[in-house]
């Protein structure tokens, strides 16, 4: 009968970050969180069991989480740091098995095929201690589930580690004893929408035994595709096979040094060294270099520094490469010498370009920009250049968020306004994101209202902002009344007016009925 491993790296995000910063495992009874942007009010992703003792949960903003734990410890992890380590994980997993499945929807959820070990180990049991050791040597603490189905090893290994029940390994030895032990998991442990698990426990079904006992009927209608498909794995009437990753062997390289290098200069020096021969194995494979991983080991316990660099498109271009890494080593002072240098390289296939009949030389050139955003991204960081994104939001400034550029969307032609076109005319017919026929006005928002000097009552002001309008406006147009926010205690009731001033300049400003005062929230231009 075939078996089937199911490993469940709780909170990988979490796991990383204390792989990167190694004192502060250290420190007893430390709570640490995972933060999406190294912002105050940035949204929290995960939290260990200190910071959860203290009442600080995932979605909760940082500043509110400090407020609860002044000593809180955060850090950012980013996707890419993420997608490279799930990556290794299934390297070094192919190393017991060679069919490994990463869970592309669960982070830290992994399936192997632990079938026709026998002969290579002397028991299921061996292998998993082993796997399990050699996580524990990556220092990655992970549960190993064997078992005979998918839905059963998943359903155990997600149950034991919420209860953090950290090394553990269970072998079970018959599908009864497997099934037996899964229906017993409650609910919350597993991967289900919030709304439909509060559903479910409001009609008394809190366990998978209490799920399997559902008739199949109206079961996605009532409580989403994620339940009816963990009923019918469940159930045994849906069968997921398992997905394994190819086999491919990692490109990486490293060098360990006799004494601490501090020298960027001749750090750049070991990263060419490194880089050459990775290089020509790509090429000997039709591969190209798109991510390079670089990974420095400090001195003095200092910890890591693992630096994800992102390629303007997929290249063999050493120079250009290296250009890239001394950008970051610049921008990225480290406080002691480095030890150890590591390099792994994601690439992509090679794709040859159809040479054309004439030479067409475009007036813009979309790699030169691709170009110059990788420069930014290596000196200041992945998250230096973004993107607004629309939002469903009340008040202005929440009707967008920023987030990562990841790649240029191709140019589109947009029509100008006219130059002919009186200003009047395009005050009287304007609302946010409006067009006037083909043209379409650009507003530069503000992230927070600037206040403007207080006045008397509700007097329109005669000036508003030194160096953009010294002297009085010539037209007004609005109000445009925005109130709402009172479902959330804090009403709003705000005043919008276009305003024209004599300098030529198109303003956006409100009166705040509550705080009796006007403000600058954005420019037409």
């Amino acid at each position: 009968m075939d078996r089937l491993a199911c490993v469940e790296i709780p909170a990988l995000p979490l796991q990383i970050l204390l792989d990167r910063h190694p004192r502060w495992a250290e420190r007893a009874a430390a709570p640490i969180v995972v933060v999406e942007h190294d912002r105050p009010q940035s949204p929290i992703l995960w939290v260990n069991k200190e910071a959860r003792e203290c009442g600080i949960r995932s979605g909760m903003r940082y500043a509110a989480a400090l407020s609860l734990a002044p000593e809180l410890l955060a850090d950012t992890v980013q996707p890419e740091i993420i997608q490279v380590c799930v990556d290794c994980l299934v390297e070094r997993f192919q190393r017991f098995t060679p069919r490994v499945e990463a869970s592309e929807n669960e982070l830290g959820t992994f399936w192997l095929d632990a079938s026709g070990l026998v002969g290579l180990f002397s028991s299921l049991s061996d292998w998993a201690h082993r796997l399990s050791v050699d996580l524990l040597e990556a220092n990655f603490h992970a549960v190993v589930v064997i078992g005979f189905s998918r839905f059963g090893t998943y359903a155990v290994a997600k149950d034991l580690s919420v209860a953090h029940a950290d090394h553990q390994v269970v072998v079970f030895s018959d599908p009864a004893r497997e099934t037996f032990a899964a229906q017993r998991v409650r609910l919350d442990r597993l991967d289900i929408e919030p709304f439909a698990r509060d559903l479910l426990h409001k009609l008394g079904i809190s366990t998978v035994a209490a799920l399997v006992a559902l008739p199949t009927s109206g079961l996605a209608e009532r409580f989403g595709v994620r339940v009816y498909d963990l009923h019918q794995q469940a159930t045994g009437q849906r069968r997921v096979l398992l997905a394994p990753r190819p086999l491919s062997e990692p490109v990486q390289a490293r060098l360990d040094l006799d004494f601490p290098e501090t020298d960027t200069t001749s750090l750049l020096l070991l990263v060419e060294r490194l880089l050459a021969p990775l290089l020509s194995t790509l090429a000997s494979r039709d591969q190209r270099l798109e991510t390079l991983v670089l990974r420095r080991t400090l001195d003095r316990s200092g910890g890591k520094r693992e630096d994800v660099i992102r390629l303007a498109a997929p290249t063999l271009n050493m120079d250009e490469t290296l250009e890239l890494v001394r950008l970051r080593f610049d921008s990225d002072p480290l406080p002691s010498g480095v030890v150890a240098l590591t390099l792994r390289v994601r690439s992509t296939r090679a794709v040859s370009e159809q040479d054309s009949l004439f030479s067409v030389k475009p007036r813009r050139d979309p790699r030169a920009a691709e170009r110059a955003l990788a420069r930014i991204r290596s000196e200041l960081g992945n998250d230096a250049v973004q993107k607004a994104r629309i939002l469903d939001g009340h008040l202005p400034e929440a009707q967008f968020a920023w987030e990562r550029l990841e790649k240029l969307a191709p140019a589109t032609a947009v029509g100008n306004l006219s130059e002919n076109m009186p200003r009047r005319e395009i005050l009287g017919g304007v609302r946010i994101g409006s067009k006037i026929g083909s043209r379409r006005l650009i507003r530069r928002i503000r992230s927070s209202p600037l206040p403007l000097p207080p006045l008397v009552g509700r007097e329109m002001p005669g000036f508003l902002l030194r160096g953009i309008s010294p002297g009085p406006f010539l037209h007004a147009n609005g109000p445009y009344v925005i109130r709402g926010g009172w479902w959330t205690g804090k009403e709003v009731h705000r005043e919008y007016r276009f305003i024209e001033t004599q300098s030529g300049h198109l303003l956006w400003i409100f009166y705040d009925n509550r705080r009796r005062r006007w403000f600058f929230h954005g420019q037409v231009e």
